[in-house]
């Protein structure tokens, strides 16, 4: 008995591979009839002392839910007896209910009948006897034509309730493999299981929501081409390959209005007002932006700097814009058209000497170069070199000290451009203290090289 199952299983596994490797397509459920004609192999019972034999069947049947088929199932077989007597010929009729786990691709499936067998036996006379019959089973199914037709492979139990063909047995346990083809019968009926206008073998898409508007493949329309369904599509009509969100939109990431593909300007703050090329609005057109403009409304063609304002070179008050007298000399006062005003005087800060001595020093040369640069900008200025000292000393001395550091002063502007005419030096000695000669930093102010403009 178990050899024998053993062949059994063996030739079922060796028609069930090549049917796994096939390449199935999809089974939709039918609503059509079938016929299934069947080769099997049977393992007799060992009680039956019967040699093994092969037999033919047929099923007729269809599909009665998504999971169940019911068939009317005849098949029949012979065994030899081991004695040499002739065969035991078997025909069974019955039904079959199939369960299958799956309609898609190669779908497997168990099978339960119930029906009667018509045993014959060898020997003259009568010798037929029906019995009832029971049938467990598995296989696999799986189309292999557009048309329907699919290969079936099944193997699986047959019990024949026999108490009279051999003394002693009232049961006889056979085991079978088949191989079949199950032929729909008919037209299908066209199934179009979502019910968008599109038959299931042609639907593309075979699971679309109700009531959404499909093409001729059955699937949801993209209008733009985004790659958004329309149903989701929050932003129809994006231009062709611009990238969008799950929304259909196209991204704006940093939230000024404008998107990604339109944004010059890809990182302005959400809450800054911007043009349509994302960019902050400079609204003076200065090239500064409104938001880092302090000094927004700049007239047209101006020369600002960083923060949008006009500049002021000189440092004098009058933006260059509306300085008549560019480069001013630093600290002097001037008129609301940028020019300094008459009799005032301007401490040349940085200028010093060597010690009793006319010899500058330091980086005295650096702004004496600046204020030259100035008179001659302004070559209409008369202006006076005023020499100052301290009250250490003899007056004699300090009067002739600062007349001699007066006129190296004006020597030296002289020498980088200024106008002789324009330029005069006298010194005042310590006639004419700024601040207290009683202590140190009073005399250092007090020693000192000053502009005067005369007119």
């Amino acid at each position: 008995m178990i050899a024998s199952q053993t062949r059994l299983a063996a030739a079922a596994l060796a028609v069930a591979l090549p049917l796994a490797s096939l390449p199935f397509s999809a089974q939709a459920e039918e609503d059509r009839w079938y016929l299934t004609p069947s080769l099997g192999y049977y393992d007799a019972d060992r009680d039956r002392a019967a040699d093994d034999g092969s037999g033919a069947g047929i099923a007729f049947g269809k599909a009665v839910s998504e999971h169940a088929n019911v068939e009317l199932a005849f098949d029949g077989n012979d065994f030899e007896l081991d004695s040499g007597a002739g065969d035991v010929e078997l025909r069974s009729l019955g039904i079959n209910a199939l369960y299958l786990f799956d309609r898609e691709g190669v779908q497997p499936f168990l099978l339960g009948g119930i029906g009667a067998t018509q045993t014959t036996l060898p020997g003259p006379g009568d010798n037929k006897e029906t019995y009832p019959m029971l049938k467990l089973g598995l296989g696999l199914l799986g189309q292999i034509t557009e048309a329907g037709t699919a290969l079936r492979v099944e193997a699986g139990y047959r019990g024949v309730f026999d108490d009279e063909s051999v003394a002693d047995e009232d049961q006889f346990d056979d085991w079978y493999a088949a191989l079949g083809l199950q032929v729909p019968l008919g037209d299908p009926t066209p199934v179009d299981t979502d019910g968008d206008g599109v038959n299931d073998p042609e639907d593309a898409c075979p699971s679309t929501p109700a009531g959404r508007t499909v093409d001729s493949r059955g699937c949801e329309l993209d209008s733009d081409g985004d790659g958004v369904l329309d149903s989701a599509d929050e932003c129809s009509g994006t231009p062709s390959g611009a990238p969008v969100d799950a929304r259909g939109c196209q991204p704006d990431s940093d939230g000024d209005g404008v998107v990604d593909g339109d944004d010059r300007c890809p990182g302005t703050g959400r809450d800054v007002q911007v043009g349509s090329d994302g960019c902050e609005i400079d609204s003076d057109g200065d090239g500064v932006i409104d938001g880092s403009d302090a000094c927004p409304g700049t007239p047209g063609g101006r020369d600002v700097d960083v923060r949008g304002c006009e500049r002021d070179s000189d440092g004098d008050g009058v933006v260059d814009g509306a300085d008549a007298c560019a480069n001013s000399l630093p600290g002097a006062k001037v008129d609301a058209r940028g020019c300094a005003t008459a009799n005032q005087s301007i401490v040349l800060k940085g200028v010093n000497f060597a010690s009793g001595s006319d010899q500058l020093t330091g980086n005295s040369r650096t702004v004496l170069d600046r204020a030259a640069e100035t008179l001659k900008n302004n070559p209409l200025l008369r202006v006076e070199v005023g020499g100052h000292t301290d009250s250490s000393g003899a007056a004699a001395y300090n009067q002739q000290l600062s007349q001699k550091r007066a006129n190296t002063v004006r020597n030296y502007l002289l020498l980088r451009g200024a106008k002789s005419d324009r330029l005069s030096a006298r010194g005042y000695g310590e006639q004419q203290p700024i601040a207290d000669n009683g202590s140190a930093a009073g005399r250092a102010a007090n020693r000192r090289v000053e502009l005067k403009i005369l007119k």
